[in-house]
């Protein structure tokens, strides 16, 4: 209980003490004269006279009324104007120039000296009608021995009328005019640490995110400087519009109670009283009302009927939470302090109600509130600083012992980084003796391949990389001719996971073309019965493992190049220094569970120096310079550039890096052709060579030999892939003359170019009937492409289908 007291009377101590200190300097001159007179005092340029007493007291028709001391109120004399004079001796002329210094007084003050009417500066400015607020002084000119000061005043504000505040003495102009300036600069200072503080706790609340107690007391004090600034005597020296610093100074005031009271509730109790936010709208509604009053009578009428009961409720509030803090030594003290400064607002509104006369004390009361504050705090830091030392020997023990553990920790993951880099490095190895091709010329073509992983190590002072992008090129044979296989697959993963479905993918790459040499294939079919089998294969995992790539079939003779894209990003021909995208539509992504769809194979016939690029999603799709882990994709800046460095790979790698950082595995597969001056006669010769062969075929079909005529239209669907009207006529021919395999395999071929020929897709659902394919799988192909198939195999027309 004793510290608790003692730290309320320490609040109160701090609050009154700056009080009187700043008091001091306002009138401590006067004290020191009233408590040690000297003969000085009758000579105003050696030291101030001051004039507290002796004051005559009369109406306007002369009638003596009393005699008074100021300063002083007179409202309840019953008059609206009163003459005040008095008899001022001085033991000598003054050599120095002097002034009256009066104080504020209630306004239309007017001052005689030897029956002279003295002016003062705000009422030579026409620009300020009003000077209530103001410390008036005056200029005294011809002052003699013996001078008879006289002073009229009015009432303006209701129960206001006399010399309000400030003790009226005579001085040394150069001394007067010092010490009032000294005074107001003091008090800016002051009232500008608020304004500091208060910018300071707002800023440190928006970075915390958090709008509780630092926002609330940091708003506080910038409307206590704006309140403070605009209601003193600033605004006279800057010549601003009065009565916009007084609504300014009123708008303040009304907001002031509202953001303490926040303050205080969150700050006390960790919550506010519901009734406190419909109190805050009110002083809304005032503020609005302030703004549109037309002169100081309607703000100051608004302030003591409005604005100021209002301030009853925010005083119960307040000491509600006080209360709710009392059980802490800082509530204690603030007790103390709070107390102090809500007897200074009081003692305010009583001196502007002008009940009494009291110099303002507010700004300094809260003064005092912040230093016990800042006390309060530094103590903590003391107590918090002896209870850190106890820990802190606590804690050396534990660092020491926590060291060591992680030294030993750090060993460990060391061995397993090795161990793990080693398992890099072996995977790395077998990839790269798994993908490496000494391939670059493929009859009229050049092949350009580029692959960088993202995922970067060292073992045993070797570097290498290690992901799941892969691009294998091997030769293959379908049938009688030779194509150029090409696998770019970008599976699942950065690390061991991708190798492991680059190394699966590529294995099944081999053995397919192991396999596919005995087989009758078209480069369609053999494209997508790889494609199949890959699928298949990462089926296996359930989801764990995907892959996108290219599956791809080079024909030199041909000048043409079939693929089938599964989800990787479109391909990209280069002709004539224009870029654009081949593809729109791509088959699923390699292990795709329960998928069901007809892959779609693409064939394009490439021009001498056209190119044509293959990569993966991690060119283009890069991590944003700009500190955020922002990932964008670049697809239209890549097509752009691919034109720009005429599809250099290494260039355009670099370029690519100016749009973001890689932050995925890299492959490339760039296929040029090459000029061929023999190549034009070619072709020529080839279109005629189809044409008679062609037409043999036809005869030779028509006279009966259907088996050479097949011959002939499968030689010519070979020679010229891209035609699928020939695929069709092969199909349909090798059907006719029974020989359902090939049958199937032409059909299929235009299946995979074009899954909407209808016509086709009737063939070879009877094919696949011939064949004893399940019912099942023709439904779905028909049905899928919206062909009525409710009759086509019904039990009794099966037999006329079919034939």
């Amino acid at each position: 209980m004793k510290s608790k007291l003692g730290i309320c009377v320490f609040s109160v101590l701090i609050s009154i003490g700056t009080n009187l200190l700043f008091h001091s300097l306002e009138y401590g001159e006067w004290i020191h004269s009233s408590l040690f007179p000297s003969n000085k005092g009758t000579d105003p340029c050696k030291s101030s006279v001051f004039l507290e007493s002796g004051w005559q007291v009369a109406d306007l028709s002369g009638k003596k009324i009393g005699t008074f001391f100021l300063p002083g109120n007179f409202s309840g004399l019953g008059y609206s104007v009163l003459h005040i004079s008095k008899t001022i001796h001085f033991s000598e002329i003054p050599s120095c120039d002097i002034a009256l210094l009066l104080g504020k007084t209630s306004e239309g003050t007017k001052v005689f000296w030897n029956g002279i009417l003295l002016t003062e500066r705000s009422e030579e400015n026409k620009q300020f009608n009003f000077s209530y607020d103001k410390k008036k002084i005056y200029k005294i000119h011809q002052a003699k021995t013996e001078n008879r000061l006289e002073i009229l005043v009015s009432e303006y504000f209701e129960n206001e009328l006399g010399i309000l505040e400030v003790v009226p003495n005579i001085g040394n102009l150069k001394v007067v005019l010092r010490k009032h300036y000294t005074f107001q600069i003091y008090y800016l200072i002051l009232i500008s640490t608020f304004l500091i503080l208060g910018i300071y706790l707002v800023f440190l609340s928006i970075q915390e995110k958090k709008l509780g107690t630092h926002f609330n007391f940091g708003i506080f004090l910038i409307l206590f400087f704006q309140f403070s600034f605009f209601g003193s005597e600033w605004k006279y020296e800057l010549d601003w519009d009065f009565l916009v610093c007084k609504k300014v100074e009123y708008i303040s005031l009304s907001f002031l109670f509202p953001f303490f009271t926040f303050f205080f509730s969150d700050f006390c109790r960790g919550r506010h009283y519901p009734f406190e936010f419909p109190l805050a709208l009110w002083s809304v509604f005032l503020s609005f009302l302030f703004g549109y009053c037309s002169s100081p009578l309607e703000l100051d009428q608004l302030n003591r009927s409005l604005l100021q009961p209002s301030w009853i409720l925010y005083i119960w509030i307040i000491f509600k939470n006080l209360r709710a803090r009392s059980v802490h030594q800082d509530g204690a003290g603030f007790w103390g302090a709070v107390c102090i400064l809500v007897v200074s607002i009081l003692l305010d509104i009583a001196s502007a109600r002008a009940w009494i006369t009291f110099p303002r004390s507010s700004e300094y009361s809260i003064l005092g509130f912040l230093l016990f504050c800042s006390f309060r705090i530094s103590n903590r830091f003391v107590e918090m600083k002896k209870e850190l030392q106890s820990w802190n020997v606590k804690l050396q023990e534990e660092v020491k012992v926590k060291t060591k553990e992680l030294l030993e920790s750090l060993t460990y993951v060391s061995s397993l980084k090795e161990k793990q880099d080693g398992d890099y490095f072996l995977m790395s190895s077998i990839l790269q003796s798994c993908f490496k091709s000494k391939i670059e010329i493929f009859g009229d073509f050049k092949i350009e391949t580029l692959v960088s992983q993202f995922k970067t190590f060292e073992f045993k002072s070797k570097p290498g990389e290690i992901g799941g992008d892969i691009v294998c090129l091997e030769e293959i044979r379908i049938g009688t001719r030779t194509f150029l296989a090409i696998l770019n697959a970008d599976a699942m993963g950065k690390s061991l996971q991708g190798a492991t479905g680059a190394l699966l993918a590529y294995s099944m790459f081999k053995s397919h073309i192991e396999v596919s040499s005995s087989g009758y294939y078209t480069p369609e079919t053999w494209i997508v019965s790889l494609y199949e089998k890959i699928h298949r294969l990462f089926q296996i995992f359930d989801g764990n493992l995907f892959a996108t790539g290219i599956l791809a079939l080079l024909d030199s003779e041909n000048s043409c190049i079939f693929f089938l894209n599964a989800q990787h990003p479109p391909s990209i021909l280069l002709r004539n220094n224009i870029s654009g995208c081949i593809e729109k539509e791509t088959s699923y992504k390699m292990g795709i569970p329960f998928v069901k769809e007809i892959p779609k194979v693409y064939c394009i016939s490439l021009k001498e120096n056209d190119s044509l690029i293959f990569g993966s999603d991690g060119r283009e799709d890069l991590r944003l310079k700009t500190g955020t882990k922002e990932i964008r994709s670049f697809s239209e800046p890549f097509l752009l550039e691919v034109s720009k460095t005429k599809a250099d790979l290494s260039l355009l790698k670099t370029k690519m890096n100016v749009y973001g950082d890689y932050m995925d595995d890299l492959s490339l597969v760039r296929i040029i052709r090459k000029e061929d001056p023999n190549k034009k006669s070619r072709d020529i010769w080839k279109e005629t060579s189809k044409r008679k062969k062609l037409q043999k075929g036809i005869l030779l079909w028509k006279k009966g030999d259907k088996k050479i005529a097949c011959g002939l239209f499968a030689e010519l669907s070979i020679d010229d892939p891209t035609d699928t009207d020939l695929a069709y006529i092969t199909a349909w021919a090798f059907w006719k003359t029974g020989k359902l395999e090939k049958a199937k395999t032409y059909s299929e071929k235009l299946l995979y170019r074009d899954p909407e020929n209808h016509q086709n897709l009737v063939l070879l659902a009877k094919i696949y009937f011939r064949l004893g394919i399940s019912d099942v799988i023709i439904l779905d192909l028909l049905e899928s492409y919206g062909l009525d198939v409710q009759r086509m195999f019904r039990p009794t027309d099966n037999s006329r289908k079919v034939s």
